[in-house]
């Protein structure tokens, strides 16, 4: 237990209390030795009082000096104690986690208002993301949330194009239509509920498949086969930023393209291989 600033100029009284006491009594020896002994001369019997006088005063002034340094500083010290002691509040952050990826059958649609499909089987590969914050912290809700998503070559050294990320509102049931637009921006609340973020759209009978966001219906809206994001057959490298209000994550992934009658994969990278894809050029 820490002492009190009362207990610690205790502590540091007694040896100066005991200096003061046999300065004091031979203060008084010394004043009586002059009056007793006539023969002594009167600068003998003003030092046999004089000398021990002074340390005794000496003695005081120290100990009310170490008073007030110990009172100073037990306030200081006790303010910083108590701050110490007060509860950390603990500031909640959203903890974005990716938790898997899907393909869903989606026919574009070429009008707001009505569903067009064209010629051929369109899939949607999307990768799905939660908030597994603590629920229990206070208002850990990530707030506007979007996504930007860059493709590289599969040795992650040219970047092939980038665009904003757009999250699906879309189900996981067959043949949901590809709405014109969906939300660039998103509230995650921390339950764990996953989002889906619209990756690639491929055709069945397509080698290649497309970057897909809300600028896919200007710039290819007959069949959202969009030529300046085209991807060919074989692998390539996705990074992922997901960005918002105390939000700041990163997610790199191989999509792997398999060509004609094969649906476009999403494989997560582990953390050895995004430390090093994290060199890749930035746009």
């Amino acid at each position: 237990m820490k002492q009190s600033a009362f207990h610690r100029w205790l502590a540091f009284l007694k040896p100066v209390l005991y200096a003061a006491v046999v300065a004091a009594i031979l203060t008084i020896g010394g004043r009586a030795a002059g009056y007793f002994f006539a023969e002594l001369n009167n600068t003998a019997a003003v030092l046999l009082w004089a000398i021990p006088l002074s340390v005794l005063v000496a003695c005081v002034v120290v100990s009310c000096l170490h008073a007030v340094y110990s009172l100073y500083t037990g306030t200081a010290r006790g303010a910083a104690a108590a701050t110490n002691r007060s509860p950390a509040i603990r500031k909640a952050r959203p903890r974005i986690r990716f938790q898997g990826w899907e393909t869903v059958e989606a026919p574009p649609t070429t009008t707001r208002d009505a569903t067009a499909p064209v010629m051929g089987r369109p899939w949607l590969t999307r990768a799905t993301f939660a908030n597994e914050a603590d629920s229990s912290a206070s208002d850990p809700i990530a707030h506007r949330v979007g996504a930007r998503v860059e493709f590289y070559s599969a040795s992650r050294e040219r970047l092939l194009f980038a665009m904003d990320g757009r999250w699906s509102n879309a189900s996981k049931t067959a043949r949901v239509g590809i709405r014109a637009a969906e939300a660039k921006l998103i509230d995650l609340p921390p339950n764990g509920m996953p989002r889906s973020l619209d990756v690639v759209l491929k055709y069945d009978e397509d080698d290649e498949c497309y970057g897909l966001n809300n600028e896919t219906p200007v710039h290819a809206p007959s069949d959202w086969r969009d030529e300046q994001r085209k991807l060919d057959r074989g692998e390539c490298a996705v990074k992922v930023m997901i960005r918002g209000a105390d939000v700041d994550e990163t997610f790199w992934f191989s999509l792997v393209n398999r060509g004609s009658g094969q649906k476009a994969r999403i494989i997560p990278l582990d953390l050895h291989q995004q430390s090093m894809a994290s060199g890749s050029p930035q746009t």
